[in-house]
Order: C-alpha cells, then structure tokens, then sequence
C-alpha cells in the first residue's frame, strides 16, 4: 500500500505539465545597444532601455546595465544594481492569480571591482501587499572572468490580478559596486507538482516511522 501510494504521488510529479516563464525579457539581451565590453548607467524610471523592465530607485545613475564587462550566464548582458550614488532595482508587473503560487528563479553574483565583499538585495513581490525575500552574494575569489553565478528561487503566494515583480540591491556602504542579476523567470506552481511535494514530505516521514 506505501508503495502504491508513493508511485502515485511521483506520477503526479513528474506528469505534471512544465509551465511557461512569466517574465519578457528575464536575461536582459533586449534593450538599448552598449559598447562591446562595457555598460551604461540607467536613471530610475527608465521604462525603455531595457525591454519590458522599468529601473527604479532613489535618483539618477540608478542601475548599470552590463553588456559584455563581465561575463553573463546567458549571453552577454546582465545587471548591476547599484548605480551612481547608490542602490537601485528593476520591476516588471506580471498577471497573476490570487491564491495561486509562483516561483521566482534567478541567478545572482556580484560586481568584483569593490567591496563591500558582500552583496545584498531583496526580491519583492508587490500585490494586495508586499512579499520580500534577501538574498547575499560572496565576491570573495570572484573576477570579472569568474563571476560565480549561482541559481537562486524563491515562491510567493499571489494576492492580487496584477503582481508586481522587483529585484532590489540592498549593498548601500558603495556607490557602484553592487549586486549582479540574470536569468530572471517567474513560473506557476502547478496544483499537482504542490501536492507532490507534500505528499513526498509525508510519504517520507511514515517511512522512516515505519523502517
């Protein structure tokens, strides 16, 4: 009977369909042209530079938007958010269902020309209210040959038709060496990948009861 029940339960896992990426534009490729081997400054509120995602912060010079100065996980732009004096971000509103659950994946590193040695950022959820989790990131050993990007994800319950998705640099002791960002997708959590999960959670447990 436990095997029976195990067997159903990673059927509905791995049966369950892949569901689309949410996010345009999640790897930054489409935008504005940079210089080979350089990057730009964004002001806040610019809503065209790069395709689908509008800069936010507290000035001008809010975010540097990397296009070959170091090297990106997929192609060869990437972000850093913090810009000239200080900490910026990006959005982009997605639609969402309220009471449904989405996963936020990205990969994270840090700009290696100066401290602090750690990065900091927060990833936002906005909606009815407002979901945030920190994220750091080490540049110790790091070059801009030798980034070390690493996979990062996050899930949210949405509250709202409308959600609006921000990417947050935190790192304020800098004016211009702050968190890296790339590869952002946000997916639906399928029904059935959800109670997959619980039930392998509970599946386990009556094992290990059991053994």
């Amino acid at each position: 009977m436990r095997k029976l029940m195990f067997i159903t339960i990673m059927c509905a896992f791995i049966a369950a369909p892949v569901p689309a990426d949410m996010v345009e534009n999640g790897s930054f490729e489409s935008g504005v042209t940079i210089p080979p081997g350089s990057f730009l400054e964004l002001n806040a509120g610019d809503s065209i530079s790069i395709t689908d995602w509008t800069v936010v912060g507290s000035g001008i010079r809010a975010v540097d938007y990397i296009g070959g100065y170091w090297a990106a996980p997929d192609g060869t732009r990437s972000l850093d958010l913090n810009g000239r004096p200080g900490p910026g971000g990006i959005e982009q509103v997605i639609s969402t269902v309220p009471g449904s659950t989405y996963r936020v994946e990205f990969f994270m590193a840090g700009n290696p020309d100066g401290g602090p040695t750690i990065k900091t950022m927060d990833v936002s959820a906005i909606g009815g209210t407002t979901q945030t989790q920190a994220f750091s990131f080490d540049i110790t050993g790091k070059s801009r040959a030798q980034m070390g990007w690493t996979p990062h994800e996050w899930t949210f319950v949405a509250d709202a038709d409308l959600t609006t998705l921000r990417f947050m640099s935190t790192t304020i002791d800098t004016p211009g060496w702050g968190p890296a960002l790339d590869m952002v997708s946000v997916v639906p959590v399928p029904a059935a990948v959800l109670l997959g999960m619980l039930g392998l959670g509970a599946a386990g447990l009556k094992l290990r009861k059991l053994a």
